[in-house]
């Protein structure tokens, strides 16, 4: 997901030689410790979080609407986090109308300053705003989706995004490892993957976690015009 060539062969792979695609999981995500930038020039996880996956949502979605049937629509799903919502500011260079939102948040100093926990915060809240707009992308001329889009938040799973911590002192690694004792195994935060794959119209759009459509985010989505203008230069 560093790599825009290998995500263009995969996706070109997929178009080739699957003859129907019926659901697609973008689940790559990272948390770096430490400021760290792609060949792109992106911090990486904008770039594999955010950047990365909305490219192979946009290049994987013809194949995916394709497939839509009388009988079955497919599904487009995103995995995010409900820590987007739990996001305390915004560096005040945000809502500078002649800045980039993005670049904002693309140099070791906003890095710093900004908290590697709420850096990852901040790829899913801006995850959100790509779902907005493909939710768009998908209706036919008739306004009928040719695919549902939704966003899922596993929770607190174990998972790889701690990799980092491995050169982190010891202390550090075993506090970590206390934590990730205490979190869902793999195969149960998997469980919310299925399940959001399985609300068909009723997950379109939203944002699914703890069994139940968090529809706050919905409302947020839908008053914050000021996000909505980051949403638009994001795109």
């Amino acid at each position: 997901m560093l790599d825009y060539d290998t995500i263009r062969a995969f996706a070109t792979r997929v178009n080739r030689e699957v003859g129907r695609l019926d659901y697609v999981i973008l689940n790559a995500g990272i948390s770096p410790m430490d400021f760290k930038q792609s060949t792109y020039g992106y911090q990486t996880g904008l770039q594999v979080n955010l950047i990365s996956t909305t490219l192979l949502a946009l290049l994987l979605l013809p194949k995916l609407m394709a497939s839509k049937t009388k009988s079955f629509t497919p599904v487009l799903e995103l995995v995010g986090s409900g820590t987007h919502q739990r996001m305390p500011s915004l560096l005040p260079d945000t809502d500078d109308p002649e800045k980039d939102p993005l670049q904002v948040y693309n140099s070791e100093e906003s890095f710093k300053a900004f908290g590697l926990l709420q850096q990852y915060s901040l790829t899913k809240l801006f995850l959100m705003y790509v779902q907005w707009h493909v939710v768009k992308l998908v209706n036919d001329h008739t306004g009928t989706p040719r695919a549902w889009v939704i966003v899922v938040g596993p929770g607190p799973t174990q998972s790889g995004l701690g990799r980092d911590l491995q050169d982190k002192p010891f202390a550090i690694r075993t506090a970590a490892g206390i934590i990730n004792l205490m979190m869902k195994t793999s195969e149960q935060g998997a469980r919310t993957y299925i399940s959001g794959l399985m609300l068909g119209e009723e997950g379109h759009g939203e944002f699914w976690q703890w069994d139940s459509i968090n529809r706050f985010v919905t409302r947020l989505k839908h008053n914050l015009h000021n996000k909505l203008r980051m949403a638009n230069k994001i795109w």
